[in-house]
């Protein structure tokens, strides 16, 4: 019943955003987005450039790499909060980072 009540409301959203920026002499750039919404559904968009390499979950060309990660789609995303740092990690190293805020 009261999955039932949830699924007429309107689908509530929590959209986060980091720009980021490249750390220990590196100058990649990038973004990652972020949402949940109340059915528990949570997604990341990653967008990156300028990073050297080839493949780390993601496959990179030119320098370039963009993938989109769902719950719905079995992908494991914890939960994220404004204010969580994010960072991007080359061999252990990392090379980007930010800072989640209200997209």
């Amino acid at each position: 019943m009261i999955e039932a009540l949830l699924n007429m409301l309107p689908p509530m959203r929590a959209d986060l955003a980091a720009t980021l920026t490249g750390v220990n002499g590196f100058t990649g750039r990038g973004e990652v987005e972020f949402s949940s919404r109340r059915t528990g559904v949570r997604s990341r968009e990653v967008e990156l450039n300028g990073v050297a390499g080839r493949e780390a979950r993601l496959t990179f060309d030119n320098g370039r790499a963009s993938q989109m990660f769902a719950t719905d789609k079995g992908d494991n995303i914890p939960r994220l909060y404004y204010g969580a740092n994010i960072e991007i990690r080359q061999n252990g190293e990392a090379i980007l980072k930010g800072v989640l805020k209200r997209a």
